[in-house]
């Protein structure tokens, strides 16, 4: 007597449909030896004031390739400018710099730090995952959530977006 093939359920169906329909990243060959489908995440980390952000962006700068290898970059690795004056500084402001691309014009943090059109470009180059941590983005409103989602609806196919709430009086 043999085994019954699993009934497909609508959820089966539903999930495969996903996958099939989901936009996926150049996977190595070891990921299709193992049939690993990796889909094309970004993650936005929505540093609001004192919840670590710049532990986050730090880190991130000191494991730039460690998250290369998860498959993760920042927009402004590809920035020549950025590569030329590889500070702490200019990483950060980097940051604030692609935030603010996405926060109202009369916002006194975009008219300090302008948004930089190049990250946005060159966060388009970024061939697997996006990675970025900026506290600016506790700024956006509602137009710009809409402006962010249109940005990365158009390259990822799984956005992540990371917000910590810290109470007020911890």
């Amino acid at each position: 007597t043999g085994t019954k093939p699993a009934k497909k359920t609508p959820m089966h169906s539903s999930i495969r449909a996903n996958i099939d329909s989901a936009k996926f990243n150049n996977s190595s060959p070891g990921d299709q030896e193992k049939n690993v489908i990796i889909p094309k995440t970004a993650v936005i980390h929505m540093g609001v004031h004192k919840t670590g952000s710049t532990s986050i962006q730090m880190q991130s700068k000191m494991h730039t390739n460690l998250l290369k290898l998860d498959g993760y970059e920042m927009p402004w690795i590809h920035n020549k400018e950025h590569n030329r004056r590889n500070s702490t500084v200019s990483f950060l402001q980097n940051q604030v710099h692609f935030a603010t691309c996405f926060i109202r014009p009369s916002q006194s943090e975009r008219r300090a730090y302008p948004c930089d059109p190049d990250l946005l470009l060159h966060g388009l180059s970024v061939k697997n995952g996006l990675f970025v941590s900026a506290e600016t983005f506790d700024k956006i409103d509602y137009e710009g959530v809409d402006r962010l989602a249109d940005y990365l609806n158009s390259h990822w196919s799984k956005t992540i977006i990371v917000v910590f709430y810290r109470r007020f009086y911890d």
